[in-house]
């Protein structure tokens, strides 16, 4: 699809928020407190990319 790189379009909206709230649920995951470090730095990796 091409438009799903162009933010202003539906189909890159929807793409660009779920990357936004994936990348959230990933630093939440990693601020956890019952989280060990490796896992928090597979959480931190996945909500960069």
């Amino acid at each position: 699809m091409a438009d799903a790189n162009h933010p202003v379009t539906l189909v890159g909206y929807a793409v660009m928020t779920d990357r936004f709230w994936l990348g959230k649920a990933h630093v939440e995951l990693a601020s956890a407190g019952t989280t060990n470090a490796s896992l928090k730095a597979e959480h931190c990796r996945q909500a960069q990319s």
